[in-house]
């Protein structure tokens, strides 16, 4: 069954609303740090400089990435999906339309694990051996800034 895709909207930090970024955080916070068990620090201080990638479903908010700038190259990542929606293909919507926005730039994830053929699929190689972070078992992917712009369906 098909689903919709989500509107994405896509601002830097200063355009958020007050209530884009509790719906940001609660989002985060609801998957990364509840649902994952983890306690780590959410609220990293990258938020201020990253440009953020909300996708909609009506009113309601169901994935969200962000980019912030790294060196020569961004990083990619904080990608959520609202336990409902997952399936659906709206953090894949998320990530496209981040790296479309992106553009031809060197574009850095730390990828948990399981997601590593999700990533690969949009052009990401693994970079080194997978480490383990907040208890979670992560990989450092890289897409380079020459890869074709067009994620792969």
């Amino acid at each position: 069954m098909a689903h919709a895709s989500p509107d994405l909207v896509i601002k830097p930090f200063p355009e958020l609303t007050v209530h884009e970024l509790y719906e940001v955080l609660k989002l985060r916070i609801d998957v990364f740090v509840l649902e994952q068990r983890c306690l780590y620090p959410e609220i990293d201080g990258k938020d201020p400089e990253a440009v953020h990638v909300l996708a909609r479903q009506g009113k309601e908010l169901v994935a969200y990435g962000r980019w912030y700038p790294s060196g020569d190259r961004v990083v990619l990542g904080r990608i959520a999906t609202a336990a409902r929606g997952r399936g659906r293909g709206w953090g894949k919507a998320v990530v496209a339309g981040a790296l479309r926005a992106i553009g031809p730039k060197d574009v850095e994830v730390n990828a948990q694990t399981y997601l590593e053929e999700f990533y690969r699929n949009f052009g990401f190689i693994p970079q080194g051996e997978p480490v383990v972070e907040d208890g979670i078992p992560h990989i450092r992917m890289l897409r380079q800034k020459n890869h074709p712009l067009n994620p792969v369906s």
